[in-house]
């Protein structure tokens, strides 16, 4: 099970990506949290499902400027739900998302 696949489309079910990334704002707002989340959007734990999330909320953090960081999560969901620039994929997407900084 894997969070990117769902968020691409690449796995069953197929994850909402504006509900998603919405609830990545709640939680760096602190209106929510990790275990929120993943009862949420019915993430498996010890998972990848888990350790993806783990990956983007490590990223996150480790962010200089974390609003921009949001802004630009969104926008990768957004393309990689569609397909645009080949980031339908989950290895290409986590590539994206590790080049933001």
């Amino acid at each position: 099970m894997s969070l990117l696949a769902k968020l691409t489309g690449e796995e069953s079910p197929k994850l909402p990506v504006h509900q998603f990334y919405a609830a990545l704002q709640e939680m760096a707002d602190g209106a929510q949290t990790k275990s929120g989340i993943m009862a949420a959007f019915g993430l498996v734990t010890a998972t990848s499902d888990e350790s993806e999330l783990d990956f983007l909320i490590a990223h996150f953090q480790d962010s200089a400027n974390k609003e921009r960081w949001l802004s630009r999560i969104h926008g990768l969901l957004v393309l990689a739900e569609s397909g645009y620039f080949g980031y339908k994929t989950k290895s290409i997407l986590s590539a994206r998302i590790q080049s933001i900084g």
